[in-house]
């Protein structure tokens, strides 16, 4: 007998589903960016994505062994949005924060990305990953991002910890 999925591992499975799908843009909605984040490792692991992060205390991040590494000190949205456009590698970009960063040259560079990704190479192809408190999602972007509500933890997921 195997039990039902969680409500947090339907939505890692949908999250898998849309990398594959080659999603370029999501939007998730949480307010436990520690838990989310591992969730976003793992579905983009079983997508065979890398994940590197972005906040703009750190710049640009990967964690290896266990380790968080700076891969650029890049603390400017627009430029890491350029770095992202650059890179070659198969990787999902975890942006921390970046709504509250989205003026409207900030969110053209962001809106000219998603499409621009959408034509990427399968080994070259990136998400980008908006984790965030707010389901507000600008109108400028409601055509391009995919919002995901991460929920809180149920009871099966909470026994578990």
């Amino acid at each position: 007998m195997s039990a039902a999925l969680t409500r947090g591992a339907r939505v890692n499975a949908d999250i898998t589903a849309l990398l594959k799908a080659r999603h370029t843009l999501l939007w998730v909605v949480t307010r436990e960016e520690r838990r989310v984040e591992a969730a976003l490792v793992e579905a983009s692991a079983t997508a065979k994505y890398m994940v590197r992060f972005w906040d703009c205390a750190r710049g640009i991040t990967e964690v290896t062994d266990g380790k968080a590494r700076v891969v650029v000190l890049e603390q400017d949205p627009g430029a890491a949005l350029e770095y992202v456009r650059g890179d070659k590698g198969r990787r999902v970009y975890v942006m921390r924060d970046l709504h509250k960063w989205l003026d409207p040259v900030v969110l053209r560079r962001l809106r000219n990305l998603a499409r621009e990704l959408q034509e990427t190479e399968v080994k070259e192809q990136r998400t980008i990953v908006i984790l965030t408190p707010s389901a507000e999602v600008p109108p400028e972007l409601a055509g391009h991002a995919t919002v995901i509500d991460h929920p809180l933890p149920d009871r099966a997921e909470v026994a578990a910890i």
